[in-house]
């Protein structure tokens, strides 16, 4: 039987296996990060982004959606909150770490 599969639907005698599972990939996203010389996650579907140091604050669902990224500056021009934040982490799918460090400029 395939250890990461309920046979039924988890109730709350489950709740330490389901918590001890989502530490468990916390711990393996946060390792994979670090190696890869990433910042931080960022979703493009849900709008959010978070650093390392902060990993995975939200503990939702749309954790699914984070893709690897770098921390760069704020560029206003995209920035949803009108260019008042610290920070932005651009997908490393879409920017290098210098295109990140301008801002998501190219």
């Amino acid at each position: 039987m395939d250890p990461f599969v309920f046979p039924r639907i988890p109730d709350d005698n489950d709740v330490e296996e389901v918590i001890t599972r989502n530490i468990s990939v916390y711990r393996i996203v946060k390792k994979h990060l670090i190696q890869r010389g990433f910042d931080g996650l960022v979703s493009s579907d849900s709008g959010c982004s978070c650093l390392i140091e902060d990993l995975m604050p939200c503990s939702s669902e749309a954790v699914i959606s984070c893709e690897p990224g770098y921390r760069g500056r704020c560029n206003p021009d995209d920035c949803c909150l009108d260019g008042d934040c610290e920070y932005h982490i651009y997908s490393a799918n879409h920017f290098s770490r210098s295109d990140a460090e301008r801002g998501g400029r190219t």
